[in-house]
C-alpha cells in the first residue's frame, strides 16, 4: 500500500468503535472540498468577466502604447517613430495627447481625462458600435468637436442636441 494513502487511512478514520472522530473527519474534508470548489467557481467566473471586460475596451484601446519614459511628451518625428508610421503592416497610428482637465458644462463640472487625437484615429472601423448617442465625429465645418464618454455626459448633464452651449475644458 502506498504510504501516504495509509497515513491519511489512519488518521482520518479510526478504527475504535467511537464514531466521533470519523464524523469530525468527514465534516472536515467536507468543508475543504466545499471551500475548495467555491474558489475555483468564483475565479473561474471573474476569468470570465475578464474577456469580457477586454473585449469591451478592446475597440479603442490600442495594442501597442509607446511613451515617454520620462515627462509627458517626447517628438514624434524621430526616425523610429516615422518609419512605425510608414510600415504597410501596421493598420492605424495615431498619436494622442492625454492629460486630465476640468469640464464645465453650464453649472456643472467635473474632472475627465482629455485626449486629442489626429484624423488617422477614426481609421477603428469599431468606434461606431460604441457609440451610444450621435456620432463619433471630430471635425466638421461648425469645427472642432469632442466625444464625450457616457459617464461624463451624465454626470453633467450635457444635452449633445444643443449646440448653443458649449463644453468648457
Amino acid at each position: 500500500m502506498n504510504t501516504p494513502f495509509y497515513i491519511a487511512r489512519r488518521y482520518l478514520f479510526a478504527k475504535k468503535s467511537t464514531n466521533a472522530i470519523n464524523i469530525i473527519s468527514t465534516i472536515s474534508v467536507l468543508g475543504v472540498f466545499v471551500g475548495s470548489a467555491a474558489l475555483f467557481i468564483i475565479l473561474s467566473v471573474f476569468n470570465g468577466f475578464e474577456e469580457v471586460v477586454l473585449k469591451m475596451y478592446n475597440t479603442f484601446t490600442p495594442h501597442l502604447v509607446i511613451a515617454p519614459a520620462k515627462g509627458k511628451t517626447f517628438d514624434p518625428n524621430i526616425s523610429a517613430l516615422l518609419q512605425l508610421k510608414k510600415d504597410p503592416r501596421i493598420f492605424s497610428y495615431t498619436e494622442v495627447l492625454a492629460e486630465n482637465a476640468l469640464l464645465k458644462y453650464r453649472d456643472r463640472q467635473s474632472v475627465g481625462l482629455i485626449k486629442g487625437v489626429s484624423a488617422d484615429y477614426l481609421k477603428n472601423p469599431n468606434l461606431d458600435t460604441i457609440t451610444i448617442n450621435g456620432q463619433f465625429v471630430l471635425e466638421n465645418k461648425m469645427g472642432q468637436h469632442a466625444v464625450i464618454g457616457s459617464a461624463i455626459q451624465n454626470y453633467l448633464r450635457i444635452n449633445t442636441n444643443d449646440p448653443l452651449t458649449p463644453l468648457q475644458i
